[in-house]
């Protein structure tokens, strides 16, 4: 019977809710701390995209998983309301969310992340004149508005509002106002402040029904309603005046149902699994699906052991099913999800600070833990999370550490001994159970498999005991290499008889059987990062090795070597202790922080950290203090007591986090919420919504934030990134805020994706989200740049080949004038060269008319003959003259001629050449005169011959075209001084005549070749040929000189001569003498009688046979007269003769003039011959020739008879 009671009475307790004072939860706390604006929550909310809303008195705050960010308002755009309402907020769709708080309305735009401006535009359709006193929302997003008055309006947001209910009289003077609208169905609940509740049917849109059954007498000040839509039937209804209730009210049949009692509860929301929280005040409530209660938390704990008591003024279930609180003045709680957080315990049994540090752990059984500490050995019960002492004994011990042996003994090592733990009898092992061993600190000792037990006495000696035979060998003596290392950490047995040694200068392989001990090959290459070695776990055919600077793993299968270190994620590079879980997964605890190996299916490692903000305690975790449990818990001592990781600490079910843009700055600019950069709107929708960046070419250095809004353990989100067409890999990176940082500068034009992942731990990738960023070109690089710049080129090309077929057109017109030019060129050469020789011919005919005719006149008796005679001479020389002036255009066109200056009187050379037309002046009747302003002795530099030619050329045209009565006037005389006052600059002679004139548009032609002035071309004495002035234009220039023309037609005409002082010449270039006058065709020189006796013999050389036959007869009375046809022959004949004299042509045939004298002068025979040339080329450059081939004297044809006799005498 007594039986039957307990079991009664257990099954009563156990069917009984589960009520608490303090919460299961943990909660971590956020606040100003965190950057919170202050710490007097309102209303939580999640927005669309993931973040959380948070509206505290006075300001808006956006939570991103790692910071907030403020939502600032210009209140201009908000709507005043005239009651202390209960802060809430109302999705309004389309991103809109509605939110109120105590005196003001506000609609936010959470895509943009901006307050709208147009919210009062938005109710001018309402029609409304009266202020409003609150807003309410329903889930239809339909507006309830209760204005100034207590009147009641429903709004569709396109027609006038409807009015729905309005206080009667009495109820304004009792302050009886609507104080909440709920929606049930297709009804809605009209609450008023005394509890009183209106229904509402939407269908026929009056209320039909009246409800007092929460109702109280008189309105309360106080009064306030929570609710929620359990199911499709029931609300849950909270009610709160002078006492709070919660009920559960069946719209249909309008029945309630009391849940609690004594409750105020401030906001209800519901969780995927059915369960309701409900926050209230200093109260957090949750019920079952069923509407029981299964929990209510007075105090709320936070991490750190550490608790909150506050009103409860706002609960949010977050879309991964998370637990928000905002409190009334506390901030906000995040609950923290069950086994995400570690808790760590302090050994509160030890007497002094320094026994919470916990030396050694080692499973007791199924549930306890034995301790080891600086102040003896503990139980730790992972049940009760508390230590007791084990054995009163033990409290004096400093233990190090303890090992369990196959048989289920514990050997614990410290600085008093080895002890064994044998059920519940306690024994020291020396000298006792070992008598071989030293009474010394023992430092740490490891059971084998075949019941020996290797001990480390001290730091570093190592015992080998066997204790069925109560003896202990020092293996220091047979291996003196181990005194080598300062000190000795570990052993393991990896094999049976095989062990790894472990210590602070070095890593041994001891066979016990074979006893032989080596340092191990494998560790060697890794040595350079570190020779401390801290501890060991054997796994398989692998052999862990945690050092002072890595994890060092070796397969000695395969006899791969692998280390792992921080930058494989390790929390610290540090290794203290190293144990598998109940799964087989690898623990490793370090310096600061734990971390969890996984081995992934590709042979690769993943490593997830622990650390401080997922509980575990700060400091160092001691050396091999670490241990797990059966049910995969995982204890790790430290500094500071015992860490319990729970097993599902590091399992991370979001496998799909999507990054989100949190946070961006262009060129270290933040771009606020209002999506601002430099007076343009950068971002038209909230950094959440943003998916394309348009950057100008300036605007190229960014820096972009991105979370993944993980909530639960930020801490362990980690993140890849690149910016395809820059990043060639991923760029891994893992921020303890849980925030992404990619930051890109110098971006050259162009568009980019950029895409971003994250992940939990060790879990995949989850999708990648993308960004565009585009930046713009600067204006030079734009499209339409290059199209102006590819119409330029073209346009350019188009020219170039343009100018390239003009330039080819222009060539070979150029080509087709030059070849023209040439071709006439040639043509004109031709008929030069045609005149030239036709010129040089008629010399020697004129010769033999001349000649002939001179000696006939001086023979003639009949001066009537004799007359005739002459006029036939006449004619003859200017024939004569004519030729010569063709020869010397000839020579000027050629650029044959050269200036032979010499020095002449000035004065008598002007007046002989005047004086020269003095006859046919006289004889025309024409005045001739000449002034000359010279002294009789003045000397000037010039050529003589041509500036005779030049005088002769104007002093002729003058003749010809001056009447009979005319005037011909020369008159030359100094030029002025030069301005240095070192005497005359040159000459001016000016040759005027009274003549018929040329007419002005003639002047600048009179000077060109051939060219004839019509008005001259009728003339009746007009002889020329057109070739007189060209040549006088051309011996001018020749002396630097400069001729000009003034005219006047029928009046006369002046030509004016300037002639420049020429530079000093060498004395071989002038002449030796002053002369007077021009220079003959025919060189002059003092005759030389000729001596009577013996005929002189003089062989005379010519191609012409009637020339050399008219010689012949000449100079045959007076000469014995040899002939030959040509050079050659003369040259023979003068060998063979050796006669006393040569005359010969210069131009014949086979060896012409030139050459025969330099042969003649060149011959020893005959060179004392002297030699005479004639030529029908009548120029200085003839003469100049004819004395370089070694002539004696030069006579030009046709010549004077007398002359030609002065010269052979």
């Amino acid at each position: 019977m007594k039986n039957f009671w307990i079991l009664i009475i257990t099954a009563t307790l156990l069917s009984l809710p589960y009520r608490s004072s303090s919460s299961t939860e943990r909660f971590r706390l956020l606040d100003t701390g965190n950057g919170l604006f202050n710490n007097q929550v309102r209303f939580l909310t999640q927005m669309e995209d993931g973040k959380i809303l948070v509206c505290t008195e006075g300001m808006f705050n956006v939570y991103n998983g790692n910071s907030f960010e403020p939502l600032a308002c210009d209140l201009t755009y908000t709507v005043p309301l005239g009651m202390h309402n209960l802060c809430t907020s109302y999705d309004g769709g389309n991103g809109l969310l509605w939110a109120k708080d105590f005196y003001r309305l506000y609609l936010i735009n959470t895509r943009t992340g901006r307050f709208c401006h147009d919210i009062k535009e938005r109710f001018e359709a309402a029609r409304l004149t009266e202020a409003f006193n609150d807003f309410i929302l329903d889930h239809d997003r339909n507006a309830w508005i209760i204005t100034e008055s207590g009147k009641l309006y429903r709004y569709d947001w396109k027609k006038p509002a409807k009015q729905v209910y309005e206080p009667r009289p009495e109820e304004k003077s009792r302050g009886i106002r609507v104080k909440e609208v709920m929606q049930a169905g297709p009804f809605h609940l009209i609450f008023l402040n005394t509890g009183r509740m209106l229904v509402w049917e939407e269908k026929s849109g009056h209320i039909v029904g009246e409800d007092s059954t929460v109702a109280t007498p008189a309105p309360s000040e106080y009064f306030r309603t929570a609710w929620l839509q359990a199911d499709k039937e029931h609300l849950l209804i909270s009610v709160s005046h002078t006492e709070g209730y919660l009920y559960l009210y069946n719209i249909y049949t309008r029945e309630w149902k009391e849940i609690l009692k004594g409750k105020a509860i401030n906001d209800i929301k519901k969780c995927k699994d059915g369960c309701f929280w409900l926050g209230g005040n200093q109260t957090l409530i949750k019920l079952s699906p069923r509407f029981e209660l299964l929990q209510e938390t007075h105090r709320l704990e936070l991490t750190g052991n550490e608790s909150v008591t506050d009103f409860i003024m706002s609960v949010l279930v977050d879309d991964r099913q998370g637990l928000w609180l905002g409190l009334s003045s506390s901030g906000i709680l995040r609950a923290v999800p069950p086994g995400k957080y570690m808790e760590y315990y302090i050994n509160e049994e030890v007497a002094h600070e320094e026994g919470r540090m916990i030396r050694s752990l080692c499973p007791y059984d199924g549930r306890h833990l034995l301790v080891g500490t600086m102040e003896g050995i503990y139980l730790f019960d992972t049940a009760r999370k508390n230590y007791r002492t084990f054995h009163s004994g033990f409290s004096h011990l400093y233990c190090t550490d303890i090992k369990r042996d196959p048989h289920g003994a514990f050997w614990c090592s410290t600085r008093q001994g080895l002890y064994k733990i044998q059920g519940n009898r306690v024994e020291r092992a020396d000298p006792t159970l070992l008598p071989g061993l030293p009474s010394e600190t023992v430092r740490f000792s490891l059971p084998l498999s075949d019941g020996s037990i290797l001990v480390c006495m001290d730091l570093k000696d190592l015992y080998l005991c066997r204790p069925e035979k109560r003896t202990a060998l020092r293996l220091n003596e047979d291996f003196p290499e181990l005194n080598r290392s300062r000190a000795m950490s570990f052993a393991i047995e990896i094999k049976p008889g095989q062990l790894i040694i472990g210590g602070q200068n070095g890593l041994f392989g001891y066979e016990i059987t074979r006893k032989k001990l080596q340092r191990l090959a494998w560790i060697v290459p890794w040595e350079r990062y570190s020779t401390k070695y801290n501890c060991a776990y054997a796994e398989g055919t692998s052999v862990w090795i945690g050092t002072q600077n890595g994890l060092i793993c070796h397969d000695f299968r395969t006899k791969e070597t692998l280390r792992l270190s921080t930058e494989n994620g390790l929390p610290n590079n540090c290794i203290q202790g190293i144990a598998a879980d109940a799964e087989g997964k690898l623990w490793v605890s370090t310096s600061n922080g734990i971390g969890r190996i996984n081995r992934n299916a590709d042979g690769t490692f993943s490593i997830a950290r622990l650390d401080g903000k997922d509980g575990v305690q700060y400091g160092e975790m001691m050396e091999q203090s670490i241990t797990a449990m059966p049910d995969g818990h995982v204890y790790v001592g430290g500094l500071n007591g015992i860490t319990d990781i729970a097993p599902q600490a590091t399992d991370y079910g979001h496998e799909n986090l999507r990054p989100t843009l949190v946070g961006l700055r262009v060129m270290n600019h933040p771009i606020n919420n209002e999506g601002t950069f430099r007076d343009r709107q950068l971002l038209p929708e909230g950094l959440s919504y943003t998916r394309h960046l348009y950057l100008k070419h300036n605007e190229n250095f960014i820096e972009m934030k991105f979370s993944a809004l993980d909530y639960d353990t930020p801490q362990h989100t980690h993140y890849r990134y690149r910016l395809e067409g820059v990043d060639k890999t991923w760029n891994l990176t893992s921020e303890p805020t849980g925030i992404c940082t990619a930051s890109y500068t110098s971006l050259t034009p162009g568009t980019y994706t950029l895409q971003v992942q994250a992940a939990m731990g060790s879990t995949p990738w989850g999708a990648a989200a993308e960004w565009q960023i585009t930046v713009e070109p600067p204006l030079w690089k734009t499209w339409w740049a290059y199209a102006i710049y590819l119409i330029a080129a073209l346009a350019l090309l188009y020219y170039i080949i343009e100018l390239y077929i003009a330039d080819k057109r222009s060539r070979m017109m150029a080509e087709q004038e030059n070849l023209k030019r040439q071709k006439e060129q040639h043509l004109d050469e031709l008929k030069f060269r045609f005149f030239t020789n036709i010129s040089h011919e008629l010399r020697t005919p004129l010769a033999l008319i001349i000649t002939p005719l001179e000696l006939l006149i001086r023979k003639a008796g009949d001066s009537a003959l004799k007359s005739e005679l002459e006029k036939i001479l006449g004619n003859a020389r200017d024939l004569l003259r004519l030729v010569n002036q063709l020869l010397d255009f000839r020579r000027l066109e050629q650029k044959g001629e050269q200036l032979k200056l010499s020095i002449v009187q000035i004065k008598p050379f002007i007046e002989d050449n005047v004086n020269h037309f003095g006859p046919l002046a006289h004889e025309r009747h024409i005045g001739l005169s000449c002034e000359c302003a010279f002294g009789q002795e003045d000397l000037f530099r010039l050529d003589a011959e041509k500036m005779t030619r030049v005088l002769n050329n104007l002093l002729s045209n003058a003749m010809k075209f001056t009447p009979e009565g005319g005037f011909i006037t020369v008159q030359a005389g100094w030029q002025e001084s030069s301005p240095a006052g070192e005497g005359p600059n040159g000459i001016r002679i000016t040759v005027s005549d009274t003549g018929i004139g040329i007419p002005a548009e003639d002047l600048k032609n009179i000077f060109v070749r051939f060219y004839q002035s019509e008005g001259t071309q009728s003339h009746p004495v007009n002889t020329g040929s057109g070739i007189g002035l060209h040549l006088v234009k051309g011996y001018m220039d020749l002396h630097n000189g400069e001729i000009t023309v003034e005219s006047t037609p029928g009046k006369g005409t002046r030509f004016t001569l300037l002639l420049p002082a020429q530079p000093p010449q060498t004395a071989a270039s002038d002449s030796q003498a002053a002369i007077g006058s021009t220079l003959p065709d025919t060189e002059k020189a003092p005759e030389s009688p000729v001596p009577e006796g013996n005929k002189v013999t003089v062989l005379v050389a010519e191609d012409n046979e009637q020339f050399r036959t008219f010689m012949k007869d000449l100079l045959g009375q007076d000469f014995t007269v040899l002939t030959a046809a040509d050079g050659q022959e003369g040259l023979a004949m003068a060998r063979e003769y050796g006669p006393d004299l040569i005359i010969s042509d210069v131009m014949m045939p086979h060896m012409d003039g030139y050459a025969f004298c330099r042969a003649v002068k060149d011959d020893v025979q005959c060179c004392h011959i002297p030699f005479i040339l004639l030529t029908a080329k009548n120029s200085s450059e003839s003469r100049s020739g004819a004395y370089e081939a070694g002539a004696d004297s030069f006579i030009a044809k046709p010549f004077d008879i007398d002359v030609l006799h002065s010269r052979i005498r």
